[in-house]
């Protein structure tokens, strides 16, 4: 029976992927274990007849991380990430919805705490709710033509992780953007504005 649960493919998924179909178009090729020196175990693309190594993990994946950075960038100054039929990924500004309030954590949690007798912990002495009348936010048009992707996935910009959080080379997308945005407010200007429509809220 397949599994529901959806599938996390890390960058060693995706190189095996890439050289498997590397290997199938130019035959003459194997995928061997190169020297292990860094997070991930090296693998190589090599030519069998001359010995020569035509790509590496590495060298592949430090490629794949040069062009995300830049696209980050790109994306947050309002441009979009184009991926052929299976659409782009863009920022957008939408109209908020004020029939469906929601918290702004950030400021509640920045409140005193008072003692919950029924939940039996401190929690902020009130909640504190969103009043800008827009909010941003990273998403995935989908091209019409490419059904399959239209339901089953979906775009997540990366969270900053525990260990990464305050360096400005490792943050998260999400927390990139929001920065951005932080710092420079007249950015979500830029970005394509989706009025509020109470038949397809998508929240926030």
């Amino acid at each position: 029976m397949e599994s529901k649960t959806p599938q996390t493919l890390r960058p060693k998924d995706i190189f095996a992927d890439y050289a498997r179909k590397f290997m199938e178009s130019k035959p003459g090729h194997i995928l061997r274990k190169g020297v292990t020196g860094g997070r991930y175990q090296e693998w190589e693309i090599v030519n069998t007849a001359t010995g020569k190594v035509v790509m590496s993990f590495s060298r592949w994946y430090n490629i794949l991380s040069v062009f995300f950075e830049s696209a980050k960038i790109k994306i947050i100054e309002g441009q979009r990430l184009h991926m052929g039929r299976t659409g782009n990924i863009y920022p957008k500004r939408i109209e908020r919805n004020f029939h469906n309030k929601k918290v702004d954590w950030q400021a509640t949690n920045a409140r005193p705490r008072v003692w919950d007798e029924k939940k039996q912990k401190y929690l902020p002495d009130k909640l504190i709710f969103h009043v800008s009348t827009d909010y941003c936010r990273i998403a995935w048009w989908k091209d019409n033509k490419a059904w399959n992707v239209r339901v089953a996935r979906k775009f997540v910009p990366t969270k900053s992780s525990s260990t990464t959080s305050g360096r400005t080379d490792k943050i998260g997308f999400k927390e990139q953007f929001s920065r951005a945005l932080k710092n420079n407010p007249a950015l979500k200007y830029k970005y394509v504005f989706c009025p509020y429509n109470n038949k397809a809220d998508d929240g926030a």
